[in-house]
């Protein structure tokens, strides 16, 4: 077990710093470790890295923690690298991006609560149609449902920039 968790180090770390995984991780068999180096960021020391031929590899779950990525071995048998959606970064993107797709909904919903409206009385000689009405009622339903939801994730969006404001503060 120990050798595959070292074997998923080093592929990621050749995926990481170049060159393809399957060619590189061949080509590592029978040669020795020529030194290992200390990997920091911000000045803290992170993990250490060993230099085989002159390239480093850095175990992958000290990157992961470090530089709030995920890694996960696929289907395919091959590691996939991702922003990690639990770093304070990505979860602000992921939040912001669902900011930008609810309004979309609002608007396009609000457009055609008008556009209903303003059909209604020629859609049927009765105002009060049912199908109309209960389509009416559905939208601005999913209208209302779309706009609480806008105003959580907005509350989201101000405590994970609060907090990556005062993260980055030394």
């Amino acid at each position: 077990m120990k050798f595959n968790k070292t074997a998923i180090g080093l592929t990621a770390g050749l995926l990481l710093f170049g060159g393809t995984a399957a060619a590189a991780s061949s080509s590592l068999v029978g040669h020795k470790v020529s030194a290992v180096i200390g990997v920091e960021r911000h000045g803290k020391p992170v993990a250490e890295a060993i230099v085989v031929q002159g390239r480093s590899y850095v175990p992958v779950r000290s990157l992961e923690e470090a530089a709030g990525v995920t890694y996960a071995m696929q289907d395919n048998g091959k590691i996939g690298l991702s922003d990690s959606s639990s770093s304070i970064e990505g979860q602000l993107t992921k939040q912001k991006s669902e900011l930008v797709r609810l309004k979309s909904e609002i608007e396009q919903g609000e457009q055609t609560v008008h556009k209903l409206q303003a059909l209604m009385p020629e859609l049927s000689t009765d105002a009060g149609d049912p199908t109309t009405q209960s389509s009416l009622a559905a939208i601005q339903k999913k209208l209302e449902e779309n706009r609480a939801a806008y105003a959580h994730t907005q509350t989201i969006v101000s405590v994970l920039e609060e907090l990556s404001s005062s993260k980055a503060k030394p």
